[in-house]
């Protein structure tokens, strides 16, 4: 028999961390059905940097799971930081007992509420989706389908996708919920605004990917270096960023701001405010150029009292001359003062000993620039003409494909027409 008054055996209990697919169950209780729809927690939630999301109807329950994990970017900034005893030790925990930096696989809470990312002491705004949509998340991912359409059981309702595939085998966006409030559209990549300031106005997921690809080109490549003095930035678009513990904190504030984006997976759907202010704002602290045009702010400001004033466009000629501030920056060139034009180019004599072989003066020709986005595989070639009856002729030589955009810079002046293509292979 046992004996009822001995003392209790005290067990060593391990949690079972083994992960499986959600069903039915992780979301609903079928025994329980004081919250609405039975789900098994409120539709409040607090996410893991303390902010309390009250507004988020059933979707609060996605957020449960969908936010950053690790804690307040502000707390993981102060203990992350530190010198390592191997190449990737890291010091700060994360929600399941591991080292890791950077936001959870998922941030997609935080994103949309526009919290918990490094905001460089800047207001930051956010877009209407937290407080317009009804249920957040599941207002959209969770759309209702007919069955005569071609998206159902492929898209919206407990699919929780925001894109199918017809029959045709095309793959499309499910944007009758957006529809809504954004008028006709067939693609979440809408096009708003040119976020990323190349002069072109793109759909805001393709704008998105730019700035994401221009920030990842101001940050080192993923190299060890003992010696924190050495990582420097490379100037190559890159998939994913380093964070080592001791390097530089302006490259680990890019690397989060980097990840909380990327990781959102949205491509700026989801909060397009806020994604864009964050890797704006990331930009302007490796770069200095604040207003993303391209010029340093402190150079804008020095000349022309503000990097917002009309003058201190790249593209402005305050001295009347023609010649644009990015030109004149790049030469070290004072813009209020003007060149004297003449039929070879344009001659400068400002005291900066920029000189040529003859007369001390520097001559700047018209060239153009020919930008052209490209595939891995494909095979590109820029082509001029003088008229549109003659014949296309090859600039140079075939460019292989990068999948990034390129630029090709070719020179004019001696050209009083010139148009331009890029024919590819295959």
């Amino acid at each position: 028999m046992t004996n009822q008054n001995a003392h209790p055996t005290t067990l060593n209990y391990t949690p079972n961390t083994t992960y499986e697919a959600i069903t039915c169950q992780a979301c609903h209780d079928p025994h329980d059905a004081s919250n609405p729809h039975q789900l098994r927690l409120n539709t409040n939630v607090t996410l893991s940097d303390g902010t309390v999301v009250t507004n988020a109807g059933s979707g609060g329950f996605c957020m449960e799971c969908h936010n950053s994990r690790n804690g307040s970017v502000t707390n993981m900034m102060a203990k992350y930081p530190t010198v390592p005893t191997t190449a990737n030790l890291v010091s700060q925990t994360n929600w399941v007992g591991g080292v890791s930096f950077g936001t959870h696989d998922s941030p997609q809470g935080d994103m949309l509420e526009g919290v918990n990312a490094i905001t460089y002491g800047k207001f930051i705004p956010s877009a209407a989706h937290a407080n317009s949509v009804s249920n957040t998340c599941a207002g959209c991912h969770m759309q209702p389908v007919a069955s005569t359409d071609p998206a159902f059981l492929q898209a919206g309702g407990h699919t929780f996708h925001m894109t199918y595939t017809n029959s045709a085998g095309v793959t499309l966006d499910k944007v009758d919920v957006c529809i809504q409030c954004h008028g006709p559209m067939t693609s979440f990549d809408l096009v708003k605004a040119d976020y990323n300031g190349d002069g072109v106005i793109e759909g805001v997921q393709t704008e998105v990917q730019h700035l994401l690809d221009k920030l990842s080109t101001l940050v080192p490549a993923r190299v060890y270096q003992s010696n924190p003095a050495n990582y420097i930035a490379d100037g190559l678009v890159k998939t994913s960023l380093p964070s080592y513990t001791n390097m530089p904190i302006k490259f680990l504030n890019a690397a989060y701001n980097y990840q909380f984006v990327a990781m959102d997976g949205s491509l700026g759907v989801h909060n397009v405010s806020f994604a864009v202010g964050l890797l704006k704002a990331s930009i302007a602290d490796l770069t200095g150029d604040a207003n993303n045009d391209g010029l340093p702010d402190s150079w804008q400001v020095l000349y022309f009292g503000s990097a917002t004033n009309a003058n201190a466009s790249p593209y402005a000629s305050p001295a009347g001359d023609g010649i644009p501030n990015w030109l004149k920056f790049n030469l070290g060139l004072n813009p209020n003062i003007p060149g004297i034009v003449t039929p070879s180019g344009v001659v400068w004599v400002n005291g900066k000993n920029l000189v040529n072989s003859t007369n001390g003066s520097i001559a700047i020709y018209t060239a153009a620039e020919v930008v052209f986005d490209t595939q891995v595989g494909t095979t590109y070639q820029v082509q001029g003409i003088g008229g549109l009856n003659g014949t296309w002729q090859n600039i140079g030589g075939p460019i292989a494909g990068t999948g990034t955009s390129m630029s090709y810079v070719t020179p004019t002046r001696t050209n009083t027409m010139q148009f331009f293509r890029v024919s590819h292979t295959p």
